[in-house]
């Protein structure tokens, strides 16, 4: 619509409505216009009204600047950025406490900005979990953007590498020790009915403080989690919009056609731990290809990547990418796999450590967002 504004016209018979379908805000057809100068007249107000309302936000934007108040903390530098959100250090104006503070970008509209915060934020308070950031506090900047204030952590994405900070001589214990710990965390948290909906490396921090003969885990960005009631273990598939990181999506996330529940984390996270053990995420691809191969494609054997890897770890991970959401095991009995890997540890074939923890894996994972919306339609067609 706006090409045809900006041109000059000087005969409005020329201009082509008939093919236009709706305006955005009060969706009466174009064609049910008796004559085209009211159509014109309506389209003009219609911009007009736009701009108008694009001029008042871009004036009314809030400040990001370092000093900025932002409820009782002051900002810092910013810290990193995620699909939807910023997030930026910040420290509290009277006490010494430092948080970190999550800045939606509102890419999608300030109504979906606030569900998306509002589904964060009332996880984190579910939670209440030692391997999850605590919630302080929770607002709106002037301009309606909503951000949440949160414990300030540090640690990196889950990777071999990340392990090779330890100062002693790298061993396979800790790792799967630590292993057992997010998988453990990731139980409680859906006995509790929340399901994390969108897992991978970046949203499981690791980290090892001098003091601690063990490695600290913390599950973080529940933007997209989702609550189970106790009466229907399922997230009901019409009350779903599919959004998340392709890379990683289990194909009921992805098609929309069955439920969302536990089992859903399960394939997520066995798609990470594929990807930890192997060096390599089980489907390549642009996005497209990705989404299509987690619908439709069985995924390589991981024995068949890293042969020398434990047999009922690796016999695990298959399992949890399996197509079938009855097919895949539950969290509990994943972080059991775990324990018991871990008893057996010093006679457990597994790949040289020194060469393991030389891995940096590439975490070129396809962007995830609307991406997957828009290629929703195609998917359901193909299948």
């Amino acid at each position: 619509m706006i090409p045809i504004l900006l041109r000059p016209v000087s005969n409005l018979e020329t201009l082509p409505l008939e093919p236009l379908q709706l305006l955005p805000r009060n969706r009466v057809p174009v064609i049910r216009w008796r004559r085209r100068d009211d159509a014109w007249q309506h389209i003009c107000d219609e911009l007009r009204t736009v701009l108008e309302h694009a001029t008042l936000r871009s004036t009314r934007r809030s400040k990001r600047d370092a000093g900025t108040l932002v409820g009782q903390y002051r900002l810092a530098e910013k810290l990193g950025a995620s699909g939807s959100s910023d997030v930026h250090l910040a420290q509290h104006s009277i006490f010494s406490r430092r948080a970190a503070i999550k800045v939606s970008r509102a890419l999608g509209g300030l109504d979906r900005a606030l569900n998306m915060m509002r589904s964060e934020a009332e996880a984190l308070a579910a939670a209440a979990h030692p391997s999850v950031p605590a919630l302080y506090d929770v607002g709106l900047l002037p301009d309606g953007v909503p951000y949440i204030i949160m414990e300030l952590l540090g640690g990196q994405s889950l990777s071999p590498s990340a392990f090779a900070i330890l100062h002693e001589t790298p061993s396979w214990p800790p790792i799967l020790a630590t292993l057992g710990r997010v998988t453990r965390a990731l139980a409680e948290l859906h006995a509790r009915g929340l399901i994390h909906c969108d897992l991978k490396p970046a949203n499981i921090l690791i980290s090892h403080e001098s003091q601690r003969a063990r490695f600290d885990v913390r599950v973080v960005d529940f933007g997209l989690a989702r609550f189970l009631l106790p009466e229907s273990p399922e997230v009901r598939s019409e009350d779903w919009s599919p959004f998340g990181t392709p890379a990683y999506m289990p194909p009921e996330q992805i098609r929309n056609t069955a439920p969302i529940t536990a089992k859903s984390d399960v394939y997520a996270f066995g798609v990470v731990l594929f990807e930890f053990f192997t060096g390599r995420l089980p489907f390549d691809g642009d996005a497209r290809q990705v989404l299509m191969s987690h619908s439709l494609q069985s995924a390589p054997l991981l024995s068949s990547l890293e042969p020398r890897l434990y047999p009922a770890l690796a016999l695990m991970v298959d399992r949890m990418i399996l197509k079938n959401p009855d097919d895949r095991p539950s969290m509990t009995e994943v972080a059991g796999i775990f324990d018991l890997a871990l008893q057996e540890s010093a006679a457990l074939p597994m790949p040289p450590i020194e060469e393991f923890m030389q891995r940096a894996l590439p975490h070129t994972a396809v962007p995830g967002g609307p991406l997957v919306e828009t290629l929703l339609p195609e998917i359901e067609q193909t299948t």
